[in-house]
């Protein structure tokens, strides 16, 4: 059997139609090796054994055992069914049923073929009749498709799929959703005997709410038609061709335009409900940087009720839009987890950063901010102690992230030590700068030779950082690019501003070329 068609599609179901072309073969189509020709409906001879019919979505076409069984208005006991008997009555009145072989089952029937068999509920074959087993074969079988999933397994089987199908995994693992089943079958009983019954589903075809239509077997197109056999050993080939009428071109523009309203609407909408509140790019600036960040924690310090304090350092052409740069955190007391000692803040602490420098050397490297970091306590008698000293570059990429910064402090003499724990006094730095380089330092070797310190506790900070330049913009419309800004392209600002600023001035390089090309 051919390979299962899948297709998604934004038009009505109910313009879907398929065409299927049943043939029989017979022993001189097989001995002169004729090709498939297109069944043509006749009257006697071979041409009674071929047969085309055009289904139609959810549009019944009843078998010979249906017309006889549904005649009956004694066999018709529900609304569905006497519908049934009065297409039936309408059929005979108007000259039979135009079908003999092909027919098919819509998604409101239960086709004979998935209808779960009847197993006793006990194994007591001479007890008493009870109701449910009175009762029980008589239930109408759950249609279980329109829940997306249809029990083919009976109870004498083993309940365990030892290798599952692809859709057996589908279907278990994902979220089922309305389906709609049709079934195109044929009764390819003897056309001169009375033996009715002998049926066979040559397709199945799905929809689902979301517009994926599933047709197996996939349509015949160039491939050689599908063959089944009958009861009596007979052979039969049936091709598959999608017969949905085309849409004109007039129907085609009009729905393009209604598509292109909706979206236009749509767009709209999203766009009144976000608001104008998220600022654009920067025009002037080569980069602005947004810094979300948080103190999470700090542990393994020697004293209780910890406070963090910190500073954001900039570089030369670096700014901040907000003041203050200092940020002290409240009075914490530790709590002891996994055997340390834990205080936590969760401090908030936002900048809004940006950067412009529009002279750069390619072989220069900004410099990026960086927080330096104290760590102090507060004791009974409102003595401070300074715990411990850090700092953290700033990522020069946007994203999330998380670190964990491991202090220090000043390392005294024993006196110091006393002095630190009797009466409070301990070693500070004098400017909280030296942590990384003095303020006052005009050198070009800094050495910190002879400076005594002693391992302290840890912090934990959080970072979310977000990059804007209106550079990158220009240059993700621009159809002339480098290879610098093929990489905003993909991967968006995941790179250092270094590459920001060769993008621009590659930019600029390229500029000027044009202008001296056109003077």
């Amino acid at each position: 059997m051919s390979a299962t068609y899948y297709s998604y599609s934004r038009d009505n179901i109910k313009n879907f139609s398929i065409r299927v072309e049943l043939r029989k073969v017979t022993v001189a189509a097989i001995v002169s090796g004729t090709t498939w020709r297109p069944a043509t409906t006749g009257s006697g001879g071979e041409q009674a054994e071929n047969e085309v019919w055009t289904f139609k979505w959810q549009e019944k076409v009843f078998s010979q055992h249906e017309e006889e069984l549904y005649a009956d208005l004694r066999n018709c006991s529900t609304v569905l069914k006497q519908k049934y008997h009065r297409d039936i009555l309408a059929l005979r009145n108007a000259g039979g049923r135009p079908n003999r072989r092909l027919f098919c089952y819509v998604d409101t029937d239960s086709p004979p073929h998935t209808t779960e068999e009847y197993h006793p509920m006990t194994d007591w074959s001479s007890g008493p009749e009870t109701f449910a087993s009175r009762y029980g074969p008589s239930v109408r079988r759950r249609r279980g498709h329109r829940r997306g999933v249809v029990s083919r397994v009976s109870l004498a089987q083993d309940p365990v799929l030892h290798r599952p199908s692809e859709d057996h995994r589908i279907s278990a693992r994902l979220n089922s959703v309305s389906t709609q089943v049709m079934h195109l079958m044929a009764d390819l009983s003897r056309m001169d005997s009375q033996d009715a019954g002998d049926e066979h589903q040559l397709c199945e075809v799905k929809v689902d709410d979301n517009g994926m239509l599933t047709i197996s077997p996939d349509f015949n197109r160039d491939k050689p038609p599908y063959r089944i056999e009958n009861r009596h050993r007979e052979i039969f080939e049936y091709r598959l061709f999608h017969a949905s009428e085309s849409i004109s071109a007039e129907e085609e523009a009009k729905e393009a335009e209604l598509l292109s309203e909706l979206y236009t609407r749509h767009t709209q909408s999203l766009a009144h409900n976000v608001g104008t509140c998220f600022a654009e790019p920067p025009e002037d600036e080569a980069l602005r940087v947004l810094v979300f960040g948080e103190i999470v924690s700090a542990e393994g310090f020697e004293d209780d009720d910890l406070y963090v304090s910190t500073r954001l350092e900039l570089p030369e052409f670096w700014q901040c839009k907000e003041e203050p740069l200092d940020i002290v955190t409240q009075i914490s007391r530790t709590k002891s987890l996994h055997l340390h000692n834990i205080a936590h803040f969760n401090c908030p602490m936002e900048y809004e950063l940006s950067y412009n420098n529009p002279i750069l050397k390619t072989d220069e490297l900004p410099k990026w901010p960086w927080v330096l970091i104290q760590v102090a306590s507060l004791d009974y008698w409102e003595r401070h102690r300074v715990e411990g000293y850090g700092f953290l570059n700033l990522p020069n990429a946007p994203g999330k992230y998380e670190f964990t910064v491991h202090t220090w402090r000043p390392c005294g003499s024993v006196r110091d030590k006393m002095a630190r724990y009797f009466v409070g006094g301990v070693a500070e730095i004098a400017d909280i700068s030296y942590i990384t380089k003095p303020q006052d330092f005009e050198g070009t070797h800094l050495s910190k030779y002879g400076f005594r310190t002693q391992s302290s506790g840890s912090v934990t900070l959080t970072f979310n950082i977000v990059h804007q330049s209106s550079l990158i913009v220009q240059l993700q419309q621009s159809d002339d690019v480098t290879s610098s800004t093929k990489v905003y392209r993909h991967k968006g600002f995941k790179t250092s501003v270094l590459a920001t600023l060769d993008a621009y001035q590659n930019a600029k390089r390229s500029a000027t070329l044009a202008m001296g090309t056109l003077t």
